[in-house]
């Protein structure tokens, strides 16, 4: 999904209060496989993966790969609107 730029797996993850393991129970995603995503700058993860591990905390998947809208906290859902 990326080059070289970190996903921001662990960063929403804290915000959400959730450890490695219960993300893992939750998105149905190895606890190691988190692990190497979180320690590695180079990870890149396939875009079903991300999508899993977003639905897991409430968050976007372009959350996970450019990092969180200043407008919006992880683990929390976005109202949207419709006209």
């Amino acid at each position: 999904m990326g080059s070289g730029k970190p996903i921001y797996l662990r960063t929403a993850r804290e915000a959400c209060g959730l450890t490695q393991e219960q993300l893992a129970r939750l998105s149905g995603i190895a606890q190691n496989t988190i692990s190497r995503l979180e320690a590695d700058r180079n990870a890149r993860p396939v875009f079903t993966t991300v999508v899993r591990l977003a639905q897991a905390l409430g968050v976007d998947p372009l959350q996970l790969r450019f990092g969180p809208d200043p407008r919006r906290r992880p683990g929390t859902r976005q109202k949207v609107q419709v006209a």
